[in-house]
């Protein structure tokens, strides 16, 4: 009679395992996996930058703008800075000279002037041209300045923040009587995106 075994009825039973073709084919999904994951990290670390910058530029328009809309329309006020000769201005809170539009002097009934950097299509302020010469009307940036952004006041990082602006102005007989004020801003260095942030307002007496 024969003993019946703890591994099976009759006999023992041959010991189950992965043969070494499966353990190749396993390795190699996890390896493509891997590769897949490691391949995401330097563009989540690029949108990431991306991001940053665009959010940064935004900040910083509206901060500018906001001073800007906040002046007379015929401010002249500040010392930080020799502005060309009748041409409206202010200093920022950061001490920068910000031209606001020339004054006009021939007293028409109705003139408008345009002072400032060009626009393209769409009335965006144009960043394609490295030093346009409408945004130095005074032989320096006026109409257009870069500055030290700070975006972690934790550890004191900072980006270069380069601001560009238009003004559009309505006179009416030598006074300004409305003015439309348009910010284009930019953060980062090359290689990190260097998406333009557009703002607009129109402000008047």
């Amino acid at each position: 009679m024969k003993q019946r075994s703890s591994f099976g009825f009759y006999g023992s039973r041959r010991a189950a395992g992965f043969t070494m073709i499966e353990l190749l084919i396993a390795i190699a999904i996890l390896l493509f996996g891997i590769v897949a994951v490691a391949r995401l990290v330097p563009m989540a670390i690029d949108t990431n930058f991306r991001n940053r910058n665009d959010s940064t530029a935004l900040i910083a328009a509206q901060r500018l703008l906001e001073q800007m809309a906040a002046q007379p329309v015929d401010s002249m006020s500040g010392a930080c800075g020799a502005a060309p000769a009748n041409t409206y201005y202010f200093c920022d809170s950061d001490g920068d000279l910000i031209l606001l539009g020339r004054q006009d002097t021939t007293l028409g009934a109705s003139v408008t002037t345009q002072d400032g950097c060009p626009v393209v299509a769409g009335g965006k302020i144009d960043f394609t041209i490295a030093s346009p010469a409408n945004c130095n009307p005074n032989g320096t940036v006026d109409y257009g300045l870069k500055k030290n952004w700070v975006w972690n006041p934790v550890t004191g990082t900072n980006q270069v923040v380069e601001f560009r602006w238009r003004v559009i102005t309505w006179h009416a007989g030598g006074a300004a009587m409305r003015k439309v004020f348009i910010v284009g801003a930019r953060a980062g260095t090359a290689g990190q995106g260097l998406t333009v942030t557009d703002l607009q307002t129109v402000v008047g007496r």
